[in-house]
Order: structure tokens, then sequence, then C-alpha cells
């Protein structure tokens, strides 16, 4: 069963103005980097070359859906997937529990096609995030201790159904 993650108003913003700027960027970078016929500007190149990659990353990790199969739970995003065995997961809650406005980006992406990667909250600690919509989010919380924030459409439905799958597993 897939159920789709779609992107708030505000990720919505980030990503079409953050992308025309990137646009624009390489534009002009690529223009004086590769263009002019006197020399070439190895930073200039470097900086070309950055601002890809940080595009790339950012549509690497951009979450599509999440997919629940009867043994495991698959976050599926533009380029790769995350496969977590439901016999692993060990908690199902919502975010708006952890809502106090003390998350830090560790390292990740806040609002460029999603909020991705490596946070930190004082109530969950570290997690690794998938949202699109940061209003439909939970979190799930592995065995092993690792914390999931991921988001999808009818994300109520969404968890009901895994937490009625991981009972098999006798999931707290």
């Amino acid at each position: 069963m897939s159920f789709k993650i779609s992107f708030s108003k505000g990720v919505w913003i980030i990503s079409i103005l953050t992308s025309i700027g990137i646009i624009v960027c390489l534009i002009f970078l690529g223009n004086d980097a590769f263009l002019q016929k006197d020399s070439y500007d190895i930073i200039k190149m470097i900086l070309f070359f950055l601002v890809i990659l940080t595009f790339i990353a950012s549509l690497y990790f951009m979450p599509i859906s999440l997919l629940l199969t009867s043994d495991k739970l698959v976050i599926r995003c533009l380029i790769h997937r995350v496969h977590i065995p439901l016999s692993n997961i060990a908690v199902i809650e919502t975010a708006q529990k952890y809502k106090d406005f003390t998350d830090v980006r560790v390292f990740g992406n806040g609002g460029l096609w999603g909020y991705t990667g490596i946070f930190c909250n004082r109530g969950v600690g570290k997690y690794t995030a998938y949202v699109g919509n940061p209003q439909q989010a939970f979190y799930i919380r592995l065995k092993s201790g690792r914390n999931y924030l991921v988001s999808c459409d009818n994300f109520l439905i969404f968890a009901a159904k895994l937490s009625s799958l991981t009972s098999k597993f006798n999931v707290g």
C-alpha cells in the first residue's frame, strides 16, 4: 500500500525560489567559468560544480511516497529508497507531541524539496527526516534507538495501518 508525500505550501515556495536562484547562479558561474576565452577561473569552476552537487543532493533525498508491505516500510525518495523492516519498529508517535521548536539541523535540508537530513530535537534526540509537509509528520522509533520523522497524505490512516502491522511483532 503506497501513500503519497505532498509538499506544504512553504516547501513549494522555498523549492521554486531556490531552484530559480540556483539556475541563475549556474548560468552566471558557467558563463564566467567556462565561456571566457581569456582564462578559466578555477574557483568559479569549483563553485559551479558545488552548486550542481548541492542541488543533486537535495533531489537525492526528496521524499516521494511511503510504501507499506507485509514485512517492511519503504521510504521512497526521488533517487534512493530506505527499507525499514516492520520487526524493527518499536514506537509510532505523532510529531505534534514534540512540537517545542527546539529542532536543530545537524546536516540536512530545511525546505528545498522537503525537510530532509539529520536533525536533533530535545524530546526525541537525533532523527532522520523525510518530510514533505510538517503538519502531516510522525516519528518512527526503531528498537535500535534510531528515529525517523516522515510524513505522508492521510498520515493518521497510514500510522494506524503501520501500527496494526507491527502489532504482529509485539511492538509497544
